[in-house]
């Protein structure tokens, strides 16, 4: 981790502007913005009178409104800012893309002025101080600073924009409360040597989750930033889930309390791959005796083709480096130098057990303290090590129960999936104590299939041939959707009538709008296919349809389904057989293909909700 000249501190003095800052809408207006039509002299308020460029579009925003920006466009912009804007649940401020050409893919680009990028101190998109703001669906690229940089908010999500060329870090929030990041597209992030891809500083309450984070495969020009994602400064009460980390060349996922406290974070089902750099890290880097790193728990994660798979680091300014009751279960490393390397002899508490480190491993566990292999006496209190399983042995005198066997990984399907296991498997059924030492928060694996009451080792639960698979659809990652109204992907919860009382729902009103679910780790054989639904009076019609995870030969599945009912209703449809033909992850497409003509009641009457998906093998 990395601190820059901090030429955004002034973000921390920022108390009592969510109750008292910001502009008071008096009604909701959508203003447009078109590089290639638009002229800022325009009222703004529809597409053919659109504004020509993002600053004023920007200028117009206040709570409730939103700006819809064109798409199959490049607007030469940066520091496009909203200060001081208190939006509330019911009346947010949206920033979205809209596309003339019709085309979903074609979203805007906000393009700095520097290719190569350099660094400097101008970030693309600023939001500061503010509430209840969401930046959706931009391309923001080359720009000197970070890509979307959000300080001093509470209630802000950046989601489905995608950061390319970014001098510091592509997503960016730095004092801040309940910040959500997900669905974004980071790459060849921190090319000024400072800061991480995404970076979340002192924010307390935030969810980082279904990101692509990768390509920063060298060192920077200057500096020593460009881990993937960092929780830093205190950051406290937060998710890291469901990313993809790919080719960085420093640590991955980054959790570091700095000089403030920190603690409660949950790391998990995330993706650690093809990088120079460590896996998963916790630290305090600071050296202050009085500040500790507390209660991180890693869990579900795969690691592959990195250097160690969690890394308890000890290193940084002074001698002090607290880190206490942290928690490694279910993991699974392979083609790493050590499945697990501890070498932070103040990390007390700490519990690792029932993780995998597979045959290509340089070793499952090396632990050093003071650059030393210890005794048993020299371990941190509280150290546990049992349990985990590993070609290449796991040091007996941590708590035993350790095996040494190859984990018979069934090498199908590409990464990660390659890492689920064989029925021979000597990691299946070993978690008898349902995780142990407070591990009973894992109820699912890395494919969010239930554990069950006889637990295996590692990341993936192994999963008969004959076994119902069934997907909650919040705990699915949506790689790409498409409102032409500028709707959005929500959550559907809580409501106790959904399975697991959650579900996701498309905004739409549109025909051709979709929603698109990664099911992980589909064999291929043929499965009968069910969907759960939320019907009512407001609701589309949907054709499911299905392909090979970044494909677009999309198979239809099934015929349309009609989610409309006069009050809400909760059903399951059968859509019949379906044989994919090959094994890898699949992305399921629900697309709106109509409506019924009773649906009604809201501004989104083609609108999909989605409970679960559920393969019924033949």
């Amino acid at each position: 981790m990395i601190r820059s000249p901090r030429n955004w501190k002034l973000s921390r003095v920022f108390a009592g502007l969510f109750l008292t800052g910001g502009i008071a809408a008096t009604h909701a207006t959508t203003y447009y913005v078109d590089g290639t039509n638009g002229n800022d002299s325009n009222a703004g308020t529809s597409t053919g009178a659109a504004f020509k460029t993002c600053a004023k579009g920007f200028s117009m925003l206040a709570p409730g409104n939103t700006l819809k920006i064109a798409g199959n466009n490049t607007y030469s912009e940066r520091n496009l800012g909203i200060s001081s804007k208190t939006g509330t649940s019911s009346a947010p401020i949206v920033i979205d893309a809209y596309n003339t050409n019709g085309d979903p893919n074609q979203r805007p680009i906000i393009q700095g002025p520097h290719n190569p990028v350099i660094s400097g101190s101008i970030h693309g998109i600023v939001v500061s101080h503010s509430a209840y703001v969401t930046v959706r669906n931009l391309r923001v690229w080359y720009q000197d600073c970070a890509g979307v940089e959000m300080d001093s908010c509470d209630n802000c999500t950046t989601e489905f924009c995608e950061t390319d060329f970014t001098g510091s870090s592509g997503i960016r929030s730095t004092a801040s409360t309940n910040i959500t990041v997900r669905y974004n597209t980071v790459k060849h992030a921190v090319h000024g040597g400072y800061q991480e891809c995404i970076t979340l500083d002192n924010v307390q309450t935030f969810s980082i989750y279904g990101n692509y984070v990768g390509l920063r495969n060298s060192n920077p020009p200057t500096g020593d930033g460009g881990e993937g994602i960092d929780t830093k400064v205190g950051s406290s009460n937060g998710s890291i889930y469901n990313n993809v980390i790919d080719q960085i060349c420093r640590m991955n996922i980054y959790t570091d309390a700095w000089d403030q406290n920190a603690s409660n974070i949950d790391i998990y089902r995330n993706v650690c791959q093809n990088g120079a750099g460590d896996g998963l890290v916790t630290a305090m880097e600071n050296g202050n005796t009085s500040v500790t790193l507390r209660n991180v728990r890693i869990f579900n994660n795969v690691c592959t083709g990195v250097k160690s798979g969690v890394y308890f680091n000890g290193g940084g300014g002074g001698s002090a480096h607290q880190v206490d009751g942290t928690k490694v279960y279910h993991n699974t490393f392979d083609s790493v130098s050590n499945g697990i390397y501890f070498s932070n002899g103040q990390a007390t508490n700490t519990t690792m057990e029932y993780n995998v480190a597979g045959p290509n491993c340089g070793n499952s566990y090396f632990l050093m303290v003071n650059s030393n292999t210890p005794t048993a006496a020299q371990l941190p209190a509280g150290t546990l090590c049992f349990n985990n399983l590993g070609t290449k042995g796991w040091i007996a005198h941590f708590g035993g129960n350790n095996i040494n066997s190859d984990p018979l990984f069934t090498n199908a399907g590409g990464t990660p999936m390659q890492y689920m296991l064989q029925s021979t498997s000597p990691a299946i059924g070993i978690d008898t104590d349902a995780g142990g030492a407070g591990a009973s928060f894992i109820t699912m694996d890395f494919n969010t299939q239930d554990r069950g009451s006889l637990r295996d080792a590692g990341a993936y639960e192994f999963v008969p041939a004959t076994t119902t698979l069934k997907y909650e659809a919040e705990k699915l990652v949506v790689p790409r959707y498409w409102s032409q109204a500028g709707g959005a992907v929500r959550n559907l919860g809580p409501d106790s009538g959904l399975s697991n009382s959650d579900g996701i729902i498309l905004d739409s009103n549109n025909v051709n709008d979709y929603v698109v679910f990664t099911v992980p780790g589909v064999a291929a054989k043929t499965y009968d296919v069910r969907v759960g639904v939320k019907k009512f009076p407001s609701r589309g019609v949907f054709q499911l349809s299905a392909a090979v995870a970044g494909a677009s030969n999309y198979g239809n599945i099934g015929s349309p389904v009609d989610e409309y009912a006069s009050g809400a209703a909760y059903t399951e449809v059968d859509l019949g057989n379906w044989t994919p033909a090959t094994t890898s992850d699949k992305w399921f497409r629900f697309l709106v293909m109509g409506k019924n003509a009773s649906s009604s009641g809201s501004s989104y009457n083609y609108a999909v909700a989605v409970d679960y998906i559920k393969l019924i093998p033949q």
